[in-house]
């Protein structure tokens, strides 16, 4: 009495394997599992849950492919609900997957798409994830030679990211993203030849707490180098 399903337990299974455990090839075998299941429990919310947790974990272990084939099931089943903040998620995993395909138009259109969807929700979670995109969307740019369109994003995260500290106070978690984003800032302003904008943003950077962290430090370094 009070144990969990099979099914409730596989999909808490592929939550703790993806987070904290990061544990991809785990995280696949149980949402999979929970995916086939018979049961009344797989309703749309947690099939969405599963695509989520599986297309991220393929994506994150190179398997595009099959992380396309989940993104685009869990845009469809998103799309049936309405719900603007996971179909953005969806639309932009698309986008990353076809990325790493070599389909640049179409992974642009798509990475746009989502973000456009995450735009229009409110709460922390959805300005979290939406932060989050706008971050990796400009590492896909920067890794493109797009670095006055990834400036272009940058500003738009750092407006958001302002808000959020507005909104819900300073925290460990946006110390992080203020100091990983201004030290990209700092290396595109320096790649586009911007010295002044460059040193500020360098500036901006060591004042944060993260550029005092050793991960901090070593996931920075390639940007702040040549900044």
């Amino acid at each position: 009495e009070g144990s969990l399903s099979s099914f409730m337990a596989q999909l808490t299974r592929a939550k703790i394997y993806f987070n904290p455990l990061q544990e991809d090839s785990l995280v696949i075998k149980c949402a999979k599992d929970a995916l086939s299941m018979d049961s009344d429990e797989l309703d749309k919310h947690n099939r969405i849950v599963l695509l989520r947790l599986l297309g991220n974990s393929y994506y994150l272990s190179g398997q595009y492919d099959e992380c396309l084939k989940a993104a685009i099931e869990g845009g469809n089943v998103a799309q049936s609900l309405d719900s603007l903040g996971a179909m953005g998620e969806f639309k932009f995993l698309t986008g990353e997957c076809q990325m790493r395909l070599g389909q640049y138009a179409p992974a642009y259109a798509n990475m746009e798409y989502g973000i456009a969807a995450l735009s229009k929700e409110s709460g922390c979670h959805a300005k979290e994830t939406l932060s989050h995109l706008l971050g990796e969307q400009m590492s896909f740019m920067i890794e493109d030679g797009k670095y006055l369109e990834a400036i272009e994003k940058g500003l738009v995260r750092e407006a958001l990211l302002n808000r959020l500290a507005q909104d819900y106070g300073s925290s460990n978690y946006l110390d992080q993203q203020f100091g990983y984003h201004y030290g990209k800032m700092a290396y595109l302003f320096m790649k586009v030849g911007d010295r002044q904008n460059a040193r500020e943003y360098a500036d901006k950077f060591q004042n944060t707490a993260y550029s005092r962290d050793p991960i901090g430090k070593l996931r920075i370094l390639e940007y702040c180098l040549e900044s």
